[in-house]
């Protein structure tokens, strides 16, 4: 009987002692991410699955809010970006900068005026002009022609330096005529009071453009006219 008394007593005290190493708070916080709490563990342990998916949900969350703030920046920076405008020709060199207005066909009212024996008038001829690109172009052939005139613009146009050191500005009227083979000729520059160095520069860049797929009136290839302004204009340099 002693013997079993002391067996007993025996297995009791190897339990309390093995009852303090259990965890016994309930409420005992994790404060650091890289310590090992005995009671997270054992916890984690009961459960793994279930406690496993919330540390996955916490570590996935914030790192999906801070992906899904940075994305956001970029697209609220993307759509302040504005689309270049072609239509405002800006050319930067070395003494100012130059601005050239929006391109644009000179309409002619062809109520109150003759059409010219020389040329149909751009707006009035049934097929106009082609740049070689548009003849297959997704847009609409007069918004290629524009943007394609425009583009020829922008590669070719260079203020003149004796304008740009005496600062002389002016709008150039500019006027050619696309024959029936597609040559440019009959290049016409015109202004009141616009200096002569104005004009070389917008003929030169007109004399410059490719040969064009003949505009047509009434099915048959025509000579046709167009005509746009040129704006030369210098904008001083702010530091």
């Amino acid at each position: 009987m002693r013997k079993i008394l002391l067996f007993l007593m025996l297995s009791c005290s190897i339990q309390l002692a093995m009852a303090q190493e259990v965890c016994t708070s309930k409420n005992k916080e994790l404060t650091d991410v890289n310590s090992v709490d005995k009671c997270l563990v054992e916890k984690t342990n009961d459960n793994a699955k279930e406690s496993s998916i919330i540390v996955a949900t916490t570590v996935s969350s914030r790192r999906y809010l801070k992906r899904r703030v940075y994305f956001e920046r970029v697209e609220s920076l993307a759509n302040g970006l504005k689309a270049h405008d072609i239509s405002k020709l800006n050319v930067i060199n070395e003494l100012e900068s130059c601005h050239l207005s929006d391109l644009y066909p000179i309409f002619v009212n062809t109520e109150s005026k003759p059409i010219e024996v020389d040329g149909v008038p751009f707006d009035v001829v049934d097929e106009i002009p082609l740049f070689s690109s548009c003849a297959s172009a997704s847009i609409s052939k007069e918004d290629c022609f524009n943007y394609e005139m425009k583009n020829h613009i922008v590669n070719t146009f260079t203020y003149p330096e004796k304008a740009l050191e005496k600062g002389i500005e002016g709008n150039v009227k500019v006027s050619f005529i696309i024959d029936a083979s597609g040559k440019v000729i009959s290049i016409k520059t015109e202004g009141a009071g616009v200096h002569e160095i104005l004009k070389q520069e917008a003929e030169r860049i007109v004399s410059l453009l490719p040969k064009f797929i003949p505009g047509k009136q009434q099915g048959k290839k025509t000579n046709v006219l167009y005509s746009f302004p040129m704006d030369f204009t210098l904008n001083p340099i702010t530091e």
